[in-house]
């Protein structure tokens, strides 16, 4: 269905202002609302603002008023501004048919810019990326990237913005070289910026979480800085808690437990004010891997089992999977064999189901069911799930994993007199630790 004009003589900010008085709420109960300043609704009201998609999105929930309606412009020209912006909340709150919808609709705008088509084609290329069409995505976003910088076009925010944008769609497809290469490239674009930005927030923290996945734990350290500095400023409270749990992450991985956990607390704290319930169950899934295993195994076990639910909820399968496997490697700890059996072939059916094979959670699981049958001594099926957990490391170059397999592995061929391909194996991980030293 689509969404009718309506043509008013008044700007946005002055119709936020009329409908919060017509409501009788205060400027402080608004911002509180949608998670902002007093003073951003001060500006915002008197248009010296641009509101994102997500504030977007609020206002109009604070007012009980559809999205369009908070987005009607007073001529034609703002009219086609308001529909692009309506296309980013279309694309914000999920609702992709409608957006591609817009999208093709405006595309033959008489009044389109040549900035408002580059606007329309990355929001098309988003489109294709929230829709799982990451190949699409990129066949649009490439040419275009490429044709902007050779071109040395100004606007640096929207350069940024495509680069982050390509790589997201090579995150998803697990490709974390070229992703941190993208994210490394937009946050280079954005120290041209002249005031500080929502999208420095998301880049800085991609190029962390990008650098901790690739096992390059101290140089995350600086980019989750500058992410949390700008999380402050605007105050996104939203992106401040994923970079408390990022850095809860990176704070485990170092063996700093005591702070990890203290992060960890935060990011929940801030997720659950914010009712993020789907973002909350990771952290809460996190500390029980990470924190609450270490020294309440039993505990842990039981945290995680109470995630299940909600992330079979929400169709986490790929966290799920994980889950699965982090529960069974405890259980092996434990010499719990049965149990851990048990949780590696829910994992196992998850990855069957879902056409999951090639996931870093699946080759983690791949990895604890070669170390469970490496405990019962069945060496030849240790070293088989040892190998193809050490294939989907190697395709995604996260070398640290890789090497942990392959050590599993090495070990099953010194258990079965297999001196030579243990030697072999040894030296293989050896040549990649010093590929991944000589990389940094």
């Amino acid at each position: 269905m689509k969404i009718p004009l309506h043509i008013e003589k008044e700007t946005l900010g002055e119709r936020v202002k009329r409908y919060r008085t017509e409501r009788e709420m205060s400027q402080e109960k608004l911002a509180e609302f949608c998670g902002v300043t007093n003073g951003w609704i001060s500006k915002l009201e008197k248009d010296k603002y641009s509101p994102s998609p997500e504030l977007i999105t609020k206002l109009a929930s604070s007012f009980k008023i559809p999205v369009h309606e908070l987005l009607q412009e007073e001529d034609q020209r703002m009219e086609l501004i308001s529909r692009i912006k309506l296309i980013s909340v279309l694309l914000e709150t999920n609702q992709l048919e409608e957006a591609e919808e817009y999208i093709h609709e405006l595309e033959t705008h008489p009044e389109l810019s040549k900035k408002d088509e580059l606007t329309l084609k990355v929001l098309f290329a988003e489109c294709r990326y929230l829709q799982g069409h990451y190949n699409e995505s990129l066949e649009i976003l490439l040419p275009l990237i490429d044709s902007l910088e050779m071109a040395n076009y100004h606007d640096a925010h929207l350069l940024s913005n495509i680069r982050n944008k390509v790589g997201n769609n090579y995150f998803l497809k697990r490709d974390f070289t070229k992703a941190f290469y993208n994210y490394n490239k937009a946050y280079e674009y954005t120290l041209r910026y002249d005031e500080i930005d929502p999208l420095i927030g998301r880049i800085t923290f991609n190029v962390a979480y990008t650098l901790r996945i690739l096992g390059r734990y101290h140089e995350a350290d600086y980019f989750l800085e500058q992410s949390h500095q700008n999380c402050q400023a605007m105050n996104d409270l939203k992106q401040m808690a994923k970079t408390f749990y990022e850095q809860g992450m990176l704070y485990s991985k170092r063996h700093e437990f005591e702070k990890a956990a203290a992060s960890f607390e935060q990011s929940k704290t801030i997720f659950e004010a914010l009712n993020l319930q789907s973002l909350y169950v990771i952290v809460q899934d996190s500390y029980a891997m990470e924190i609450t295993a270490r020294h309440e195994p039993i505990t842990a076990i039981q945290q995680l089992h109470d995630c299940i639910g909600i992330l079979n909820q929400y169709s986490m399968y790929d966290r799920l999977i994980l889950n699965y496997a982090k529960m069974a490697k405890i259980q092996l700890g434990m010499k719990k064999f049965s149990e851990a059996n048990g949780n590696l072939l829910h994992a196992i059916e998850l990855i069957a189901t879902h056409e999951y094979q090639a996931l870093p959670e699946s080759g983690e699981c791949y990895k604890v069911y070669a170390k469970y049958f490496y405990e019962l001594e069945q060496y030849q099926n240790s070293i088989h799930y040892a190998l193809k957990s050490s294939d989907i490391f190697d395709r995604m170059k996260l070398l640290r994993d890789q090497v942990e397999a392959l050590q599993i592995a090495a070990d099953a061929y010194d258990q079965l007199g297999e001196t030579r391909k243990a030697n072999e194996i040894l030296k293989q991980c050896n040549q990649i630790l010093l590929q991944n030293h000589e990389g940094r």
